[in-house]
């Protein structure tokens, strides 16, 4: 029978048969230490048989448990008081050789590289902790929403019509019909309030956006509920309740992993601050000196910086935002009665991010026709939609939580892709496509992928003041500059760069370059380095000279050198040698929010 690893501290002195994975492998001169992995830990097994080993080999292990000598005792890790003295080594299954070491405690890769092992990647310890966290989250979301009372019920993911408006939606053949991935379970869990009164579920939720930014996805897992008979207090009680629970869940299952991430457990206190949108924005204002008072919703660094008064003023890693404009809301959103233009709508933002949105919702039949009839949709579309509502919907509302987004923040990972086990965005499905297609399309198509969602990007940050240029191919700065008509200094480098292993984005003025030194000295970087072609490539599948000054794009950090600054417009090759953008460089700035520094020569 097997023994597995955790349970082998108890049995000194016994024969066992334990199996997993070859982990790491030291040899002293006849005898061979390897530590063997299954899901419970690692244990050092001792050996002198002439076997061959290798990484990810999978064997069965015979022999007795010894303690270790005192002096050799190992506390970091499960079995670390005991060693297994092997008598009989069986291999189960080879493994192919490993394309990186998967033996350090930190993976020593690139994102794409890391989602293209992803088979591979996950059985590492600190990815599979990141998994083993997300299902705590899940589990403190439940558990919350069942002190709310709600019942747990499952529902479709494709519909017969894109239902929440917009282009955002992903098409699908559904035999002789057309039909759609649902943008969210919104409509449906709202159909399930008259039956049930109180719903909570879990669903994938699927959207084309254009964008590969570090918090999106277009596949996601959303975590929801819907309560009826509720006003619009009471529903800020109920998802700050479940908010809270659930983070306390996780810190309270998992505190050795937030140790190991080096997170503090979540600050989330019985009274959540609460904001109105205008509010915020004014506190924002007034902190800053950064006038949004106008915007029609909070920028992302406005979420940062509201998020930082809310840990510094109430001692919260959370902080309740309500009230946003009724047009910017979904049609099902109840207006505010005292003030139409806003709405009774709500963010909760958790560690500079929002990670939950909702409303109270639009309950009376008539009422919700005209709301779907202002936003210029087709009420056909909505047919079993409305019949809950045409035989008496009560006044009820919802939110809903992004589970990766929420479990990045708690672990502080600097992409959401990380806490997807296989994430789907537009440039990937398990594989990037790029691997796929760039052999058979020209590199300008990628090239192009990159040009559109710059452009997203500044029509998202509403950026209208730019210019577009097609041009002759340009590889150098003084060419850009000169095709475009600009000065040198205007020019954008965009440089990706190895600090201490990671790839970075260094953004310098064309007429500039980076000072090594400088740099390393400036951000406390020990090791900086150009990185090669094929590391650029594998990366941005952009060629080099053609990469625009968006690190965000590539799920790299930003820095820019303060002589860019001066320049009141720069220039930059915006993914291909034949295209540019010019842009004024505090409009680039609030797009790109990059690291400032002086850093050049």
């Amino acid at each position: 029978m097997r023994t597995l690893i955790s349970e082998t501290p108890k049995k000194v002195g016994a024969q066992v048969i334990v199996q997993g994975w070859v982990h790491g492998i030291r040899k002293h001169g006849k005898i061979t230490f390897f530590d063997l992995r299954d899901r419970t830990g690692l244990l050092q097994v001792v050996t002198d048989q002439n076997i061959e080993l290798k990484p990810e080999y999978v064997v069965a292990v015979t022999g007795k448990i010894v303690a270790r000598p005192e002096k050799l005792v190992n506390p970091r890790i499960v079995s670390g008081t005991v060693e297994l003295q092997a008598t009989t080594i069986t291999l189960l299954a080879s493994s192919a050789p490993l394309p990186f070491d998967m033996n350090k405690e930190v993976l020593d890769v690139t994102l794409p590289t890391l989602l293209d092992y992803r088979t591979l990647t996950l059985r590492h310890k600190r990815i599979n902790n990141i998994f083993r966290v997300q299902e705590a989250v899940m589990e403190g979301f439940r558990r919350a929403a069942q002190q709310l009372g709600c019942v747990e019920v499952f529902t479709p993911t494709i519909s017969a019509s894109a239902t929440e408006g917009g282009a955002e939606v992903f098409r699908v053949k559904y035999y002789d019909h057309n039909a759609f991935m649902i943008q969210s379970p919104q409509l449906y869990k709202q159909m399930m309030v008259p039956a049930f009164e109180r719903v909570y579920l879990t669903s994938h939720a699927y959207r084309a956006e254009p964008s590969v930014t570090s918090r999106h996805l277009s596949e996601s897992t959303q975590m929801d509920c819907e309560l009826a008979f509720v006003d619009f207090t009471e529903l800020l009680d109920a998802l700050e309740l479940v908010g809270r629970e659930t983070v306390k869940y996780v810190a309270t299952t998992h505190p050795q992993i937030l140790q190991e991430f080096g997170i503090e457990p979540p600050k989330a206190p019985t009274h959540i601050p609460r904001l109105t949108m205008r509010e915020a924005q004014k506190i924002i204002l007034d902190r800053t000196g950064v006038d949004h008072t106008q915007e029609l919703d909070l920028m992302p660094e406005d979420e940062r910086e509201i998020c930082k008064w809310a840990l510094e003023k109430h001692e919260s890693d959370f902080v309740t935002i309500t009230h946003y404009p009724t047009k910017k809301r979904a049609f099902y959103t109840m207006p505010d009665p005292a003030n139409p233009e806003y709405s009774l709508s709500y963010d909760f933002l958790f560690r500079g991010l929002e990670i939950l949105s909702g409303s109270q919702r639009i309950n009376k039949h008539d009422e919700l026709l005209a709301a779907i009839k202002d936003r210029g949709m087709n009420p056909a579309n909505f047919k079993m939609y409305l019949q809950a509502f045409e035989y008496g919907m009560p006044p009820e509302g919802g939110f809903s939580f992004g589970l990766e987004r929420l479990t990045m923040l708690l672990l502080g990972l600097s992409n959401v892709r990380e806490a997807s086990l296989f994430p789907r965005d537009m440039e990937r499905v398990d594989f990037r496509f790029s691997d796929k297609e760039v052999t058979l399309k020209s590199n300008a198509t990628v090239g192009d992928q990159v040009y559109a969602q710059i452009k997203v990007k500044l029509e998202e940050a509403m950026i209208s003041h730019f210019e577009e240029y097609d041009h002759a191919p340009v590889f150098t700065s003084e060419e850009a500059a000169k095709v475009r008509n600009t000065k040198i200094e205007q020019g954008a480098k965009a440089l990706v760069m190895m600090a201490d292993g990671k790839p970075t984005m260094v953004v310098v003025s064309g007429a500039n370059m980076v000072d090594l030194l400088a740099f390393k000295k400036v951000f406390q970087v020990k090791d900086l380095r150009m990185a090669t072609k094929d590391e650029v490539k594998d990366l941005t599948h952009l060629e080099v000279g053609s990469i625009p000054p968006f690190g965000s794009l590539f799920n790299i950090p930003t820095y820019v050198d303060t002589k860019l600054g001066e320049n009141k417009e720069i220039s930059f090759n915006a993914g291909l040698h034949t295209k540019s953008i010019k842009i004024d460089y505090t409009d680039w700035l609030k797009v790109e929010n990059p690291t400032v520094g002086d850093y050049s020569k």
